[in-house]
């Protein structure tokens, strides 16, 4: 039981520090890559991919709504009504009815691509 608290304390501050000052210091190291035109291409590339994916609107993401068949929606889902809020839960939760894990017969057949950003 004692280990199992110490585990939980160290996660607690462990994410608390990266969800603070380092997170905040990880995008800037990021923006100064990006921005640096003297900086590799392939490095300002992967630091871009890497923003863009963390933030949801990397190729990774893109398919995975692709995948569970959800539109790209411009609005909020505070500026959604609740009918089409609900509207988009039932189709996705019977997107996801429909998956079936890679290998199985009938498996989705969209491709996952693995993220270049990632190391992949």
């Amino acid at each position: 039981m004692q280990h199992a608290e110490v585990r939980r304390e160290i996660f607690e501050r462990r994410e608390a520090r990266l969800a603070g000052p380092l997170a905040d210091k990880a995008m800037r190291c990021l923006e100064g890559i990006i921005e640096d035109e003297t900086a590799p291409a392939a490095a300002r590339v992967k630091a871009a991919t890497f923003v863009l994916e963390s933030a949801g609107h990397g190729l990774q993401a893109k398919l995975g709504y692709t995948r569970l068949g959800i539109e790209a929606d411009k609005r909020e889902p505070s500026q959604m009504s609740l009918a089409e809020l609900e509207a988009m839960v039932a189709r996705t939760q019977e997107r996801l009815r429909n998956i079936t894990p890679e290998g199985e017969e009938g498996a989705d057949s969209a491709p996952i691509l693995e993220s270049a950003a990632m190391g992949a």
